[in-house]
């Protein structure tokens, strides 16, 4: 008995089959590429950590390869020639309080602490002034240590 082979198409090769299923990329060279992206974002993160004061863990959440976890935070004075005056973070400044932390800056100090100045009203003779720290604890020395990041002035343009 013979096999009619006439109406049935040729298989696909399996390179065939794989070629189509990725729009013409092999999945080889496609699991290359998601290793590679994710390495360079996670090289891109490390460096901001260390340069520019990026908190390790924002940036696309790779701060499991930037540093150890800190402890940041943020004070707010109001300067009157009566002294200084803690203020607290309202909620509406809340978020550029916490921009302000993670990647601290003079400019973004000056920013923040013009916008809180605005709100807080005062006369000529006030001034708001912002700080960034961080509380770091050294193991090997069992050193504890709090270091200003950075600070802002609302005199400062």
């Amino acid at each position: 008995m013979k096999r009619d082979t006439g109406n049935k198409p040729p298989r696909p090769r399996e390179s065939d089959l794989e070629s189509s299923r990725t729009g013409g990329v092999s999945l080889q060279f496609a699991k290359y590429l998601v290793a590679a992206v994710l390495c360079v974002v996670a090289i891109a993160q490390n460096i901001q950590a260390h340069t520019i004061g990026l908190t390790s863990w924002k940036g696309g959440g790779f701060g499991l390869f930037a540093s150890h976890d800190q402890l940041r935070f943020s004070k707010i004075y109001l300067v009157s020639p009566q002294g200084l005056k803690p203020l607290g973070a309202t909620n509406r400044f809340r978020r550029v309080l916490m921009d302000f932390v993670a990647c601290p800056s003079e400019p973004t100090g000056n920013f923040v602490a013009r916008q809180i100045r605005q709100s807080a009203g005062g006369d000529r003779d006030t001034w708001v002034v912002v700080a960034a720290f961080d509380i770091d604890y050294d193991i090997p020395t069992s050193t504890l240590s709090c270091n200003v990041l950075a600070t802002g002035d609302s005199r400062n343009p």
